[in-house]
């Protein structure tokens, strides 16, 4: 279809330019129609936005959204946010107005798929609150919000995120709301209440860079926390049940936590926390 298409645009007249635009368009949508969303990306990227008959602004941000957007359902995170980035160049320009959200939306999605997680969940924070949004999309992007807070490194943004959400009436009408609330009280949290949680999860929101479960990593360090301040002392073998890890998992997490410790890791007090408990649970030892 492809070849098709080029040597049907090859022998237009280049003055067609509006021809080939509507051409490269058609031959674009039925790509994504079909699923293939990086052939769709690529026809649209060949259309000329600075040629004899430029393309308005808003024309111009259409398409650079519509790019962006389709490179995202390919998980072309990075050159997503290129494009994004390009389009919101132009929010100013006349008749621009209209896409401000779109790109609220786009750039949420590439922040999530960039594993950007605490940035993320403020964007469709942000998002659930526009009061022009249908309310199933507003209720989407809450659970979004929700979603990447549980998945962010703790910290400190992560810790105004909780904060946020849990204040929100609006969070406790979602299903991921009580590990919300766990979360955001240090309450231990076990192993069977993940299940459905884990089951929504996108691809890229499973595993991190190297492989390792993102969710594992997060609820493991944050039980770490609950734990220790719940007991002022601890068996390593009792330590490690109620964590559903093993000793050696304990272990390889002390040793982890204290290379961040030691660096300086910055709005992780925590960290401080988990070594305290470390050592009255015997790891030193």
């Amino acid at each position: 279809m492809r070849i098709l298409a080029d040597s049907i645009l090859a022998v237009l007249d280049t003055t067609s330019l509006l021809e080939k635009c509507a051409i490269r368009t058609r031959l674009a949508g039925l790509h994504e129609e079909a699923g293939r969303y990086v052939e769709a990306a690529e026809t649209l990227k060949r259309i000329s936005t600075d040629s004899a008959q430029p393309c308005s602004p808003a024309q111009k941000m259409a398409l650079y959204l519509r790019i962006g957007r389709l490179l995202l359902d390919s998980g072309d995170y990075a050159e997503a946010e290129q494009y994004v980035n390009r389009a919101s160049l132009l929010q100013t320009e006349k008749d621009c107005e209209a896409y401000n959200v779109v790109i609220q939306a786009i750039y949420a999605r590439v922040l999530d798929g960039r594993r950007k997680f605490t940035d993320a969940a403020q964007r469709y924070h942000e998002l659930s609150l526009v009061v022009d949004l249908p309310e199933s999309d507003q209720k989407t992007a809450l659970s979004r919000s929700i979603t990447c807070t549980i998945l962010a490194a703790p910290g400190t943004a992560r810790s105004r995120m909780l904060n946020t959400l849990f204040k929100d009436p609006r969070a406790a009408q979602l299903p991921s709301f009580p590990l919300l609330e766990k979360l955001y009280l240090d309450r231990l949290i076990k192993s069977a209440e993940l299940v459905e949680f884990e089951r929504e999860l996108q691809p890229h929101q499973r595993t991190n860079e190297h492989g390792q479960s993102i969710v594992e990593g997060v609820i493991v360090e944050h039980n770490m926390t609950a734990v220790s301040r719940l007991y002022n002392n601890i068996a390593l073998p009792t330590l490690a049940e109620l964590l559903g890890i093993s000793a050696e998992k304990v272990i390889f997490k002390f040793a982890f936590v204290s290379v961040e410790l030691s660096q300086g890791s910055k709005g992780r007090p925590s960290l401080v926390d988990l070594v305290d408990l470390f050592s009255r649970c015997g790891v030193f030892t």
